[in-house]
């Protein structure tokens, strides 16, 4: 019975697995690793107050970095060994106007990388155009087929995540940083700039219902902006129950993230100096 229910848990993701034509395993990538520590940064405005430190051990660890961290002043110091971009605002062909510049300069900054680097999409993105967009023969694009999957009926239910094929909702850019961590059997993690704290940015607009966030990243000053459900110039706004309910699985993922890398005698820490996830122990 068990085998069964699990079988008709995991049918929707085996089939998009199967119709994901281009990309790879987690499990068959050769991670480009030095180090057995790495850290992992998100782009909360924490990590403002946390680069200092990471920058004094920058030879001691390795370190994967998401979306448009190159635009910070320590991108070239750093040389981090990673990239995750997840957000289809960095293959869309119709991005709107703000993401459209952030992707050119991210893009224009990469085609300088002079070290060797990875750069990760999910099964979702566009290779071709990431390939297209960024020719720099020192960074290698690596496209996971690895499908969202949340935790089965049984209780051995890790054993699907050990596939590389499946891994736990990646609803937030840091998720899928964090399951290539885990994939690269780094023995110690560490988390920064993860402050998840859209929850106390948001609010409503008493006039017209439209959820706003004033969002902030640790390089760049917050703007004040309509929330919507993608990232295309048309895209309709998202309602406060969608947002909640992205913030909801955002938060589960990073707890079956967690017990997954303790199944493997993986320990993650979140230093962030600020961070609403309470899934990890803290530094």
């Amino acid at each position: 019975m068990k085998f069964i229910k699990n079988l008709l848990f995991t049918l929707r993701p085996a089939l998009m697995v199967l119709k994901t034509s281009d990309g790879i395993s987690a499990n068959k990538i050769r991670f480009n690793k030095r180090n057995r520590k790495c850290v992992v940064m998100g782009n909360g405005p924490s990590l403002r107050e946390d680069l200092p430190g990471i920058m004094e051990r920058k030879e001691e660890v390795d370190h994967i970095c998401v979306n448009a961290f190159p635009l910070a002043e320590q991108f070239f110091a750093l040389k981090p060994e990673y990239i995750v971009l997840t957000d289809t605002a960095w293959w869309r062909e119709d991005p709107n106007m703000n993401d459209a510049t952030t992707r050119k300069k991210v893009f224009e900054t990469l085609e300088k990388v002079d070290w060797k680097m990875q750069l990760i999409i999910t099964h979702n993105g566009d290779y071709n155009f990431i390939r297209s967009s960024v020719s720099n023969k020192n960074i290698e694009i690596i496209k996971l087929k690895t499908v969202n999957l949340y935790r089965p009926v049984d209780k051995d239910a890790f054993r699907f995540y050990d596939t590389g094929y499946f891994g736990p909702p990646f609803n937030n850019v840091l998720i899928i940083a964090l399951y290539s961590a885990i994939k690269a059997d780094y023995r110690e993690i560490e988390i920064y700039g993860a402050d998840l704290s859209y929850l106390f940015l948001i609010d409503v607009d008493q006039r017209t219902n439209e959820v706003f966030i004033e969002e902030e990243h640790f390089h760049k000053k917050s703007e004040k902006e309509i929330l919507r459900r993608d990232a295309g110039i048309d895209s309709k706004p998202t309602t406060m129950h969608e947002f909640l309910y992205l913030q909801a699985m955002t938060l589960k993922s990073h707890e079956l993230l967690s017990e997954y890398a303790k199944s493997k005698g993986i320990e993650i820490t979140n230093k962030s100096s600020y961070s609403i996830i309470d899934a990890y122990s803290r530094g």
